[in-house]
């Protein structure tokens, strides 16, 4: 509905003012959370249709750039590897190819615990939250949360899972009333290892 749509527009990036000058951080490492957040930017707003190689991701950091929604510091922060090898997997071939696509997308709903954590409250909770991905595919949505959490064996992705189980559960909850239409399938990728996990 158009509702929803609106619930899904993003803030020019013009808007995002409250990075420090990059004269100041010029001497400072690269930290894994900005490589994360900056890599998230990335997948938020490039052209998903020129995501079909090294070369094209490459020109669309630089484009991003040039249009200020990243930062030089955080252009250079991209983890750019993981965003091939995702375009590359059947999992980016399905974002790219989805019926419909919103990405960053903010919410707010009210809910009672209930709902939320099959308790007997009635008592209502705001949930917000922001969905990296949610594609609407076959008359049903797919839940797609990207984690920069660096894992390298089953433990830790079965770790990581158990720990984001209630953030995604609540997401399902969420867009399923929002869009009113059934959650098929919820997934956590682990952009570290280029691993796609049903939860």
């Amino acid at each position: 509905s158009e509702d929803s749509e609106a619930l899904s527009l993003i803030p020019p990036a013009a808007n995002r003012a409250f990075r420090m000058p990059s004269f100041a951080m010029a001497e400072t490492r690269i930290t894994a959370a900005e490589r994360g957040i900056a890599t998230h930017l990335a997948l938020q707003y490039m052209d998903l249709s020129k995501a079909d190689s090294p070369e094209n991701i490459q020109r669309e950091i630089e484009r991003l750039k040039a249009k200020k929604y990243l930062s030089p510091r955080e252009a250079s922060a991209v983890n750019q590897s993981s965003i091939v090898r995702l375009f590359h997997s059947d999992l980016g071939l399905r974002i790219r190819g989805a019926d419909k696509l919103h990405r960053e997308f903010h919410f707010s709903l009210l809910c009672t615990g209930k709902d939320l954590f099959g308790t007997d409250s009635e008592e209502k909770i705001l949930l917000q939250g922001v969905v990296d991905c949610c594609l609407e595919e076959a008359g049903g949505l797919v839940i797609i949360d990207y984690k920069t959490d660096v894992v390298r064996t089953d433990e830790d992705i079965s770790r990581k899972c158990d720990l984001y189980r209630s953030q995604i559960r609540a997401y399902s909850l969420a867009l399923g009333r929002i869009f009113e239409k059934p959650v098929k399938e919820t997934i956590l990728y682990f952009l570290s290892c280029d691993r796609a996990v049903s939860v």
